[in-house]
C-alpha cells in the first residue's frame, strides 16, 4: 500500500536543515504534512578540555560549525563540495529534501545502519549522515559520555486537533481541541562506531554496534502544558488516530520490536575500547524523521531547530 507523503521544504543560513518532500512509500505514513517549513537546523558538535573533534579522522580542534557538518553531509550525498564557497553549501541545502522513514526502512540494524532506499529521487533522502572522529591526550583510556543535556531542541508547536478531539487517552485524559506539542520528539538519531585506531588511519574503517536514540520518550507524558504522545509503539498511537479520522482510512502500524533508547548522557567510549593519545574512533552520525512516532503532527511549520553534540570524560548528571 503506497501513502501520499506532502513536502517540507528545507530554508535557512546556518545548520543542517531537514524537510520532508512529496513522494510515495511502501509503509511509510506521515500524519497531515501539507506545506510546512522548516526554518533552521543549527548544528554544533563540542569536545572538552582533553577530547578533539575532526571530520577528516586528521586535523582535530575543539569542535566543528555547522556549515563543516554541512559540508560533510553534502559530500556523502555525493556533492563536489572542495570548491564550493559556505554560501554556495547553503543553498545546496535548500534544494535537498527527507522522506520520513519508518522501522521497515532499515535492514538488520546489528549488520550496519543501512536503509532499503537511500535515496527516492532527485534529492530526497531517507537520512542526513555525516562522520566524526574524536581524539583525546590522555595517556590512559576513560570512558566518553555524550555531555548535552538536550541535543535536539526546538520551539513547541500548537496543533488543532479540531472535531477529533481526545476524550479518554489512558494516561493523559481528555485533551482540548488546540494543544502544545514538542516539535523534537519526531526526530532520530543513529550513531554507529569503528574500533580505535592511530590517528589518521581512515581507509575501510568500517562502522557496527548501531543504537537509535529517540528525543521524546515512548510512553505519553505533560510537563508544563506540552504534551508528548510517546514513541513508535505508543498505544493509542495519537498521530495515526487523527490521521486514520481525519483521511478516512484505517492504516495500522506492523509490529515491530526495535526499542530506541532515550538520548539522556548516554556512554559512547567506554574505557575499554582503549582511545588514549595518538588514537581515534570514528562516529558515524544519522538523523532522520520517524514516520511511526505518536508525535508526528503537522507541526513543523516555521520550526527552527538546534541539534547541540558534546563530548565529555564525565557522566552528564
Amino acid at each position: 500500500m503506497k501513502y501520499f507523503i506532502r513536502k517540507v521544504w528545507i530554508s535557512a543560513f546556518l545548520g543542517i536543515l531537514i524537510v520532508v518532500t512529496a513522494c510515495t512509500s511502501t509503509y511509510a505514513w506521515y500524519a497531515m504534512n501539507y506545506v510546512n517549513d522548516i526554518d533552521n537546523f543549527d548544528f554544533n558538535i563540542n569536545g572538552s578540555s582533553s577530547i578533539f573533534i575532526s571530520n577528516d579522522g586528521i586535523n582535530f580542534k575543539a569542535g566543528l560549525e555547522s556549515i563543516e557538518v554541512k559540508r560533510s553531509i553534502l559530500k556523502n550525498k555525493n556533492y563536489s563540495v572542495d570548491d564550493m564557497t559556505n554560501f554556495q553549501v547553503e543553498e545546496e541545502f535548500k534544494k535537498l529534501v527527507l522522506a520520513p522513514a519508518t522501522p521497515n526502512d532499515y535492514h538488520n540494524l546489528s549488520n550496519g545502519f543501512s536503509f532499503i532506499s537511500n535515496q527516492e529521487s532527485g534529492s530526497s533522502f531517507k537520512y542526513f549522515n555525516f562522520d566524526i572522529y574524536l581524539s583525546t591526550d590522555n595517556e590512559i583510556s576513560q570512558s566518553i559520555y555524550y555531555d548535552t543535556s538536550q541535543v535536539i531542541s526546538a520551539e513547541n508547536k500548537r496543533v488543532n486537533l479540531g472535531e477529533f478531539g481526545i476524550k479518554n487517552h489512558p494516561t493523559l485524559g481528555s485533551l482540548e481541541q488546540r494543544i502544545r506539542v514538542n516539535v523534537s520528539n519526531t526526530i532520530r538519531i543513529g550513531v554507529a562506531k569503528s574500533e580505535v585506531v592511530p590517528v589518521g588511519y581512515t581507509s575501510n574503517l568500517d562502522t557496527n554496534n548501531d543504537i537509535i536514540y529517540t528525543i521524546g520518550k515512548e510512553e505519553a507524558s505533560i510537563n508544563d502544558g506540552v504534551y508528548n504522545f510517546g514513541g513508535i509503539n505508543a498505544k493509542p498511537n495519537i498521530a495515526l488516530e487523527y490521521f486514520n479520522h481525519m483521511t478516512n482510512q484505517d492504516l495500522k502500524i506492523p509490529e515491530n520490536d526495535r526499542q530506541d533508547i532515550l538520548f539522556d548522557g548516554n556512554q559512547a567510549v567506554s574505557v575499554d575500547e582503549g582511545l588514549t593519545k595518538g588514537k581515534m574512533i570514528k562516529l558515524s552520525i544519522y538523523v532522520w524523521l520517524e514516520g511511526w512516532d505518536a508525535d508526528c503532527f503537522d507541526i513543523f511549520r516555521s520550526s527552527s531547530f538546534n541539534f547541540s553534540l558534546a563530548f565529555s570524560t564525565y557522566k552528564n548528571s
